[in-house]
């Protein structure tokens, strides 16, 4: 009798990740070109001194270009990051009658979303700089989704061109008049640090790693060495299987490649420092058998940037591993990740 081939769900989901890629590059990869989405609202009359108020603009003129901050992944983040918000869209409610062109609406793991949620990482003054950059004229910050909103509430006010709104937003001109006012950003951190990786799937770089199956420790810094080019790293579960994928440089818009670069991209597997050894292997579609890669205390690093194709999934297999004194151990016996009480991993990967 022949044995039933077992299904590799991480290809499943990764298949149907690159089917919503597609659908994604095709009604939206464009729009970076006109650096904004136009959007109208979804509701009439904006309320006194609100921030709909405060963008509306007279006759027939242009809708102004915003970018909503902090940026949040869309459509549905697993959680309301203001208290000021009652639901996922309230952004929408921020738009006067006449619509505005914004940052909000690029979907989740599409090209926008890659640059955005990457410069996000990198806290709200790199996020401003990126939105002054794509042509954005006003910065609209939510001021109940970051830790010093009152704080910048009371500097916005000494500011002419800032205002608060009754809503909770500070809006500020993206100017180089500004810049300075932008470079005081850095001290502030949003209430949830990581919130757009987190909430839709850890990625960088042009690289996406499949939910639910890479983790960074509650409390724990994505960034392990900050700079122009930043690394991440993130910790894959415990499992037999981790799988990412990588975007092809074609199918994502030059501003955007050319930001995160990709050509430039590099990739390294990274041992737990309580194991002494573990046993991989890259697993490429079509390709048998894999490519093993050893991790050991004497060399924990391995640079993997050769081997992961472009455009497909990229699974990374378990084979073995072994304890701090050299035994051979079971995947459940994985030691705990540095800085978390109850998460286990074998390697993490680290991205540049």
């Amino acid at each position: 009798m022949t044995r039933p081939q077992e299904k590799d769900y991480g290809l499943v989901f990764f298949g149907l990740l690159a089917l919503w890629i597609g659908i994604e590059l095709v009604y939206s990869s464009g729009w970076l070109s006109i650096r904004a989405i136009l959007q109208a609202p979804i509701r009439t009359g904006p309320q006194a001194n609100s921030i709909a108020s405060l963008l509306q603009r007279p006759g027939q003129a242009a809708p102004p270009r915003v970018w909503f901050a902090p940026y949040t992944s869309f459509p549905e983040p697993y959680r309301i990051e203001s208290p000021w918000r009652s639901g996922v869209y309230d952004t929408f409610l921020a738009f006067p009658p006449s619509g505005v062109a914004s940052n909000y609406g690029a979907m989740k793991l599409g090209p926008a979303d890659l640059l955005f949620t990457q410069a996000s990482s990198q806290g709200l003054a790199q996020e401003a700089r990126l939105a002054m950059d794509l042509g954005y004229q006003l910065f609209a910050l939510d001021l109940g989704a970051i830790n010093q909103g009152a704080r910048i509430a009371a500097l916005c006010k000494t500011v002419p061109t800032c205002h608060v709104s009754s809503d909770g937003y500070a809006l500020l001109p993206l100017d180089r008049a500004h810049r300075a006012w932008i470079g005081r950003l850095g001290a502030v951190d949003r209430l949830y640090p990581d919130f757009p990786q987190r909430a839709a799937g850890f990625r960088w770089a042009g690289v996406v790693l499949q939910p639910d199956q890479w983790f960074v420790p509650a409390g724990s810094d994505l960034l392990i060495e900050p700079g122009p080019r930043p690394i991440v790293r993130v910790w894959a579960r415990a499992s037999r299987r981790n799988a990412l994928y990588a975007y092809r440089d074609g199918d994502l818009s030059v501003p955007v490649a050319s930001r995160l670069h990709t050509r430039q991209r590099r990739i390294w597997l990274a041992l737990v420092p309580a194991l002494a050894a573990a046993d991989l292997c890259l697993q490429r579609p079509g390709q048998a058998p894999c490519t093993p890669i050893r991790l050991a205390r004497n060399q924990p690093r391995a640079e993997i940037s050769g081997l992961v194709p472009l455009g497909q999934v990229t699974t990374i297999i378990t084979r073995a591993l072994y304890g701090p004194r050299g035994e051979a151990i079971q995947l459940n016996q994985s030691p705990l990740v540095p800085g978390s009480s109850q998460d286990q991993a074998v390697f993490g990967v680290e991205i540049k």
